[in-house]
């Protein structure tokens, strides 16, 4: 698979689910470096955080087009694309813990909770639920952006003010990946 991406080991390839929770936990270790040093990113670790949330983003940006690619050529919509998807509750509630801990809305061109919704419903039952209440719950997990920043209303633990991207930046859009994008000198 594309590098960036995480596994549950060597015989499978990379997933969404696997990939949001390494994103999730470096979205954590981020906080930390925000909370306990002036100059996160160039603490011990800071920039090996941004890389590998940059190479997770690129990974999630890939595959996304990757997966509209193949429902294009097999004529499929959302609703089939994500029943082709394993675990697909799992998976996109995986993806919008890391991208909402991050604050994150674009991948790219990938606007990665606007893309996935129509799906979503698409595939609601009659009956309310997403089949059973494992699925349907992180289906709702996914739906209610149930992931917030770490400690949002701690001064100690304040994000820094947001920054704007000033290049055609293609990893990272929005207002937390930009920071640390400029700060590693990528453009």
């Amino acid at each position: 698979g594309l590098a960036g991406g995480w596994s549950y080991g060597e015989i499978v390839g990379p997933s969404w689910a696997i990939t949001g929770a390494g994103g999730s936990c470096l979205a954590m270790a981020q906080e930390r470096l925000y909370a306990a040093h002036d100059a996160p990113f160039t603490a011990k670790g800071g920039l090996e955080v941004v890389a590998a949330l940059r190479d997770a983003a690129t990974w999630f940006a890939h595959q996304a087009e990757q997966d509209r690619a193949d429902a294009d050529a097999r004529g499929d919509g959302p609703v089939e694309r994500l029943r082709l998807r394993p675990h697909a509750g799992y998976s996109l509630w995986s993806l919008e813990k890391a991208m909402d801990q991050l604050g994150v809305e674009w991948i790219g061109d990938y606007h990665w909770w606007r893309a996935e919704v129509p799906g979503v419903l698409g595939l609601q039952r009659p009956d309310g639920s997403w089949g059973d209440e494992i699925s349907t719950a992180f289906f709702l997990l996914f739906l209610n952006r149930s992931a917030v920043p770490l400690w949002p209303d701690d001064p100690a633990h304040a994000r820094p003010a947001p920054a704007t991207c000033t290049t055609d930046c293609r990893h990272y859009q929005g207002d937390r990946p930009c920071a640390p994008h400029k700060a590693t000198g990528v453009e």
